[in-house]
């Protein structure tokens, strides 16, 4: 449009439209000018932001640790902190693009002040009659009003630049496998079977971490075919060493297999021979039987039999019998709705599927008990005969006396050998780790307990017939389709399917999202109801702001029509050929100056003060809307759409589409309104016909207006479920990108973002071809509304009902209201996305609040027994899991002022016995409630969980089995929402925690001590470590009751003493600990014990 017009402008009288539009270029290269001087402050900006939705993921991802430490304020209060300073770079941010706006109306308006002097002087000479002067004018507007359109958009431009380049730099940054010093050679070398592995002086640091390296010039050797063991204490190297095997770090040294050095192999067929099972292994949000394809990425089909074989080594059948869905049952986000134990043995089972010539496991049946355990690694063994195998373990009954083995202490080789010839020497780094362990190999029939009880099953007993019959009715699958759709298998097994969910044409992250969609819908909105919430979130000072800033969009609105007013007067002046005719341009010319003044500064304080008002409304909402999600029970998390990482997007980027709403729209909807009334006063007191004609005509563009609205409204949901998948995908894939990579799924999840990316593209043309009907329709009613009005015009002037001049004021009036009602017609589809982000944050924002800490249920005050944890007839069911109930009529007395530990197998409810303990979750109210008994009490009148009344709510202390870390200083961590004026937070009590947790040594020898700073998710800590740093964190609170998890998880000798002494030390001191474990050691060292789930 601009360049016709100025082609039009240019053939009609081409220097006037030179001396119009000369100050143009001076004009875009100021412009230019304030947005680049936008981009590092958008940079800071961006920054910020990050920072921010680092904590509320952190937070929400790790909510059982903030309700356990009672961490909601602190969470809220660094949240808080972090969009101050992110508001402070958007509010310098604001005042450029404010002045930028406010200049680009400036110029718009006052470009043509020299032109109309010099078009004076042209009718004066009579080279230019005054209709062509008209014609330039007329063309010459109409381009900077496209221009004037186009040029804002250069702000969201470079917004968009600067992500690109963020984009960019972290493309930039992440090598690609074949750039790192290992792995440079084609595909074809790196084929190999089994073979010798040989490390020669092998060392390696961690990014960024000590100058003490983690593995300093090991040299070990493990023979083709056989079982070699590795053993050592807690952070002496042993996990590096597996991930060394996966190409994840630089080393020094040499490492060869069958002889050839890995430095002539790539990096993707190095993987494809090696399988390395870690510890905490990654699962993905899809069903068991998709969690273990994955092992065959590069298999055309799997076969039933397969499969089963898989299931039986990992010991499964019994677990997979008793879910609901069998192999179809879904694991939840990440596999969290199975136990730590379940979880190792998917991924045993995967990495049974995969059965590559060499295997590595880490640690991969810590989170069994002793019996599981064996039996796992007896199928583990027969598995493995005649192939390489490495295996890191603290448990040494797991090695054969013809079992050779390395120990490795500080990051070096300190012993090794076959077990029979170290045991013999009775010395040795190997005799000390035995020591504890041979005090293990006692059965837990010949432990002594207070008081045994034998707790029932979390779910009932059957046949694992039912799971073998179910499996031989399936025939063979194909893998690539069954990893994305699923086989048909038990569909109607079970009572509970759900057929929505079991659809075959969708992948499993669009099942996911398909199916909790009901769940996590808002109700939606109108924008005048999202708006009326603004008030309340600003305080007095952005309230004077608010109606300053429509006070200025009232100016900003008055400046339109006086222009045009101006604008007509002066172009009326052309047909005036008398002196007083040139006197009366100059003097419209000044006055046309002046407006442009007024509506450039009134444009820059109604975008500023608007903006702020905009940016403390969603600031308010977000600090109210993380205040409610924290202070949700966990249950709440459990429900399907409440995933963090789509709470935190909720948070940060549809909040700032909220913020257009008053920021934008709400000022340019106002703008028009005052400007249309404004102008149709005036014209209807000038020319009453043809403003009714161009007032009714107008209805046309608010029909197509509606219109598209409805349509917008309908994508805009599509639109919004399908990014969610797509980013469910991405955040999958890189929160698990170790398994990603070990297992060499790169191209797998690239397919399954593509196709997801390809499914929000094709609605994405959808909305896109809206939006161009959109703007093409309304550009096009406004041009034949325009044509009308002239046509009509001419026809009043030419019928003698109106003289020229008054056509021409209204038409001016006319064709610049018009021109802004297309404005904001055309920007509907983005206020229906930024209404539809208002209602989900909304519904963020009015969850129900956090109710007042209720105590717990206590017992009599003078009650004949002791006082004690009292459990009666306990049932719990997770939200998300209905129908398969984890504890069933649990009766247990704890009590207190001693020690209880729980065992059993995996998967029978210990954790979330511990959870319950915690307060995390209220047990299952009764089936049949009478209406005189207090909530969650059971048929009867004693209530299923009772605590004596002397323990409080806050004197309970949860330590997990897989402890979250922050990425900040170890004493922070350990210090979690402490405030720092706290005495429990002063460094005296950190040390003290710490050196009972055993980190003491660990700490003395890091040159930062306590200030180190933790890695992302732990990176450089040891299990153990891990382990150690959230029992240093329980014990800072110096609570009465502590419960812990699987405290010896990845622990030495050593540790699981240091962690005995603790619980000796805590009951002494009169606390009461619950422990959950599988270490016949601690188990044995409590004062009482049960067992959930078996015979006892």
């Amino acid at each position: 449009m601009a360049i016709v017009a100025t082609s039009i402008a240019l053939y009609t009288a081409w220097d006037l439209t030179l001396v119009v539009l000369v100050t143009l270029p001076i004009s875009i290269i100021a412009l230019n000018f304030l947005s680049r001087r936008l981009q590092p402050i958008l940079m800071y900006h961006t920054s910020e932001r990050g920072v921010a939705v680092q904590i509320t993921n952190t937070a929400m991802s790790a909510i059982q640790m903030v309700k356990s430490y009672a961490g909601q304020e602190f969470e809220v209060t660094q949240y808080t902190r972090s969009l101050s300073r992110a508001s402070e770079h958007f509010i310098e941010q604001t005042k450029i693009s404010a002045l930028y706006l406010g200049l680009i109306r400036f110029i718009s308006l006052a470009i043509f002040v020299q032109g109309f002097c010099y078009g004076s002087w042209l009718v004066q000479k009579r080279s230019k009659t005054s209709g062509e002067i008209v014609t330039v004018f007329w063309a010459c507007l109409i381009s900077t009003q496209a221009l004037q359109a186009i040029l804002p958009q250069m702000i969201t431009l470079r917004r968009g630049w600067v992500a690109a380049e963020q984009l960019r730099k972290i493309a930039s940054k992440a090598p690609n496998d074949r750039s790192l010093p290992m792995y440079t050679a084609p595909p074809e070398t790196a084929r190999f079977r089994n073979g010798n592995i040989e490390l020669t002086d092998v060392s390696i640091n961690y990014p960024g971490g000590a100058s003490t390296p983690i593995l300093d010039g090991i040299c070990m050797f493990f023979p083709e075919a056989r079982t070699t063991f590795i053993v050592g204490r807690s952070g002496s190297g042993k996990s590096t060493l597996a991930n060394l095997f996966s190409g994840f770090y630089r080393f020094s040294g040499e490492i060869h297999i069958s002889g050839k050095p890995i430095l002539d192999m790539s990096t993707e067929q190095f993987r494809r021979h090696i399988t390395v099972v870690q510890q905490q292994p990654q699962l993905f949000s899809d069903d068991i039987l998709g969690n273990i394809a994955l092992g065959l990425e590069n298999s055309s089909e799997v076969l039933i039999a397969d499969i089963q074989e898989c299931v039986a080594l990992a010991a499964l059948e019994d677990d997979i019998a008793q879910l609901p869905q069998r192999l179809r049952t879904h694991l939840g986000h990440l596999g969290h709705a199975l136990s730590g134990g379940q979880r190792q043995r998917v991924a045993l089972a995967r990495a049974r599927l995969r059965n590559t010539p060499i295997l590595i496991l880490d640690e991969a049946t810590s989170a069994l008990d002793e019996q599981m355990a064996k039996e796992v690694m007896d199928n583990i063994r027969a598995w493995r005969q005649n192939k390489t195998t490495i295996i890191i373990t603290h448990d040494l009954g797991q090695i054969l006396p013809h079992d050779y083995l390395y120990v490795l202490e500080n990051g070096r080789v300190v012993q090794e050998g076959y077990r029979n010839t170290l045991e013999k020497s009775m010395i040795g780094p190997f005799y000390d780790l035995l020591g504890s362990n041979a005090e293990n190999s006692r059965r837990l029939s010949e432990l002594s307990y207070n008081s045994p009880i034998r707790l029932p099953r979390s779910y009932s007993q059957s046949s694992t017939q039912s799971f073998m019959d179910f499996l031989q009715t399936q025939g063979s699958i194909n893998v690539m389709s069954r990893i994305e759709t699923m086989v048909r298998s038990d569909a109607t097994t079970s009572e509970h399917s759900n057929p929505e969910e079991l659809s075959m044409e969708q992948t499993p992250s669009q099942r996911i999202t398909r199916g909790n969609k009901d769940k996590s819908r808002p109700p939606e909105r109108s924008v005048v109801e999202v708006l009326g919430t603004s008030w309340s979130y600003l305080d007095r000072g952005h309230r004077r702001k608010l109606f300053t800033g429509f006070l200025f969009a009232s100016l900003h609105a008055m400046a339109t029509p006086i222009f045009s007013w101006c604008f007509s007067r002066l172009l009326s002046t052309y047909f005036d050929q008398s002196d007083g005719g040139h006197q009366s341009a100059s003097t419209w010319s000044v006055a046309i100056l002046l407006v442009a003044l007024m509506d450039g500064c009134a444009s820059y304080f109604m975008h500023l003060f608007l903006e702020c008002c905009g940016q403390s409304w969603i600031d308010g909402m977000r600090k109210r809307a993380f205040r409610q999600i924290l202070g949700q029970p966990c249950s709440w998390f459990d429900e399907n759409g409440y995933s963090a990482h789509r709470l935190s997007q909720g948070l940060d980027q549809e909040a700032e589409e909220v913020r257009n709403l008053l920021s934008r729209f709400t000022g340019s909807l106002f703008v028009v309104v005052v400007m249309i009334l404004i102008a149709i006063t005036g014209a209807f007191a000038v020319c009453w016909k043809l403003t009714l004609a161009g007032f009714v005509l107008t209805s046309i563009v608010f029909a197509v207006a509606q219109f598209c609205k409805r349509a917008s409204i309908r994508l805009e949901e599509s639109s919004y479920e399908a990014s969610q998948i797509a980013v469910n995908v991405f955040v999958e894939t890189f929160t698990n990108i170790q398994t990603v990579k070990t297992y060499t799924l790169e191209d797998l999840f690239r397919s399954r973002h593509s196709r997801a990316l390809f499914d929000a593209m094709t609605i994405g043309r959808k909305k896109a071809m809206l939006s161009g009907i959109h703007y093409g329709s309304s550009d096009a009613v406004v041009i034949l509304i325009l044509a009308f009005l002239f046509w009509y015009g001419s026809l009043l002037v030419s019928s003698g009902e109106y003289p020229v001049q008054s056509i021409i004021t209204v038409l001016s009036m006319l064709v610049f209201t018009l021109t802004s009602v297309s404005t904001i017609v055309t920007q509907i589809p983005q206020i229906t996305t930024s209404t539809a982000a208002a209602s989900r944050l909304l519904h963020l924002v009015e969850l129900p609040p956090a109710p007042p800490p209720t105590p717990p249920t206590t017992s009599p005050a003078h009650s004949a027994h002791p006082p004690s944890i009292t459990l009666t007839n306990l049932s719990f069911t997770y939200p998300s899991r209905r129908t398969h109930p984890v504890l069933k009529n649990l009766t247990l007395t704890i009590p207190l002022g001693a020690s209880t530990a729980i065992t059993g197998p995996s998967g029978c409810g210990k954790s979330t016995l511990l959870a319950l303990l915690a307060r995390l979750y209220p047990p299952d109210p009764s089936p049949s409630p009478s209406p005189t008994t207090t909530t969650f009490t059971t048929t009867s009148t004693t209530p299923p969980l009772t605590f004596p009344p002397e323990l409080r709510l806050s004197d309970i202390v949860l330590s997990p089995q897989n402890p979250p870390l922050l990425p900040t200083t170890l004493a922070a961590n350990i210090a979690y929402a402490l405030p720092p004026s706290h005495s429990l937070a002063s460094l005296d009590n950190i040390s003290r925690a710490a050196s009972e947790a055993g980190l003491g040594p660990f700490i003395s020898s890091l040159p930062d001590g306590l200030q180190t700073t933790v890695g992302e998710e732990g990176m450089g800590l040891s299990g153990g470590q891990r382990s150690q740093l959230g029992l240093a964190r329980a014990l800072c609170r110096r609570r009465k009751v502590l419960l812990l998890d699987e405290p010896t998880a990845g622990l030495d000798k050593e540790g699981r003493r240091g962690v005995m002494g603790v619980i000796g030390g805590f009951v002494e001191r009169g606390g009461t600990v619950v422990v959950v474990s599988h270490d016949l050691e601690v188990v044995g060292g409590c004062g009482g014990g049960v067992k959930l789930g078996g015979e006892w």
